[in-house]
C-alpha cells in the first residue's frame, strides 16, 4: 500500500493545491516547515488494525494547517476548504490502491496560536483502503 500522506498530498495537488516551495498554504508530508507562514502538514498517523485476512486497511491521516500571525479566519476557512476537498471522495484508485472510503474523526479542532501568533488547526481523516497484492502479502483481495 502507498502511503496515505502521499494519497492526501496528490488529491490536493490536482486541485490546485502546491507541494513544498515557498507558496502560501504549501503543502508537506510529515515536517511542518518554519516558512513560509501558511503551511499544509500532513502525516499519517495510524489507524485501526488492518484485516488480517482480507486486504483491507483502516489507515488515518492528520492535517495540520497553520495560518500567518494573526491569520485565525483564513487558516479556518483553508480547513472548511480542505474538508470539502477530501471528506466522502468517490471510490477510486489512487497510487496502485483502491481508496474506498473517506471519513473524518470530528471536524478540524483549534490547536492554538504559537509565539508568533499563528494559529493552528488539526483534522484527523479515517480511510478505508484495498492496497494492492505484494509480493509477500499472506491476504487474499476482496
Amino acid at each position: 500500500m502507498g502511503l496515505p500522506s502521499q494519497g492526501f498530498k496528490d488529491l490536493l495537488v490536482a486541485k490546485g493545491f502546491t507541494f513544498g516551495g515557498q507558496a502560501d498554504w504549501a503543502i508537506y508530508i510529515g515536517v511542518q516547515p518554519v516558512n513560509p507562514n501558511r503551511v499544509i502538514v500532513i502525516t499519517d498517523s495510524g489507524g485501526r488494525t488492518p484485516d488480517p485476512r482480507w486486504l483491507l486497511e483502516y489507515p488515518s491521516v492528520q492535517v495540520s494547517v497553520r495560518g500567518g500571525p494573526s491569520d485565525y479566519q483564513a487558516a479556518a476557512l483553508k480547513c472548511k476548504e480542505i474538508r470539502q476537498i477530501l471528506l466522502g471522495l468517490p471510490s477510486q484508485d489512487l497510487n496502485g490502491d483502491h481508496w474506498v472510503s473517506v471519513l473524518m474523526a470530528g471536524d478540524f479542532a483549534f490547536v492554538g496560536f504559537d509565539a508568533t501568533r499563528q494559529p493552528e488547526f488539526v483534522g484527523n481523516f479515517n480511510l478505508i483502503i484495498e492496497p494492492a497484492k505484494g509480493v509477500n502479502d499472506n491476504r487474499d483481495p476482496l
